[in-house]
């Protein structure tokens, strides 16, 4: 018997979970972690909700590399252009944000 309200409990709270992870799709919440590369976390409404928004200082870079990348360049070649015209890696252009 205990096993079986056991599974029903199980089965609400994966219910709740999907239906908050497809809520948070919806509206373009961001709960937490790292932005993905070349966005930034932007608060909204107060402060009680944040979405992700393109990081306009870094999405010339992250265009070529994707670019690069695309044509069949090494992630090699990419890095070694970059940092021989001194481009900042996504993550040197966060700690430079913060």
């Amino acid at each position: 018997m205990t096993a079986v309200f056991a599974e029903a409990e199980r089965d609400t709270s994966q219910a709740r979970i999907l239906n908050g992870v497809q809520s948070r799709l919806e509206n373009r919440s961001w709960l937490t972690g790292a932005p993905a590369t070349g966005y930034r976390i932007k608060g909204v409404e107060g402060g009680k909700r944040k979405v992700l928004e393109i990081d306009q200082d870094f999405h010339p870079d992250g265009e070529e590399v994707f670019r690069h990348v695309r044509e069949g360049q090494s992630t090699h070649r990419i890095a070694r252009d970059f940092n021989g015209r001194g481009v900042l890696t996504w993550g040197v252009h966060l700690r430079k944000l913060r």
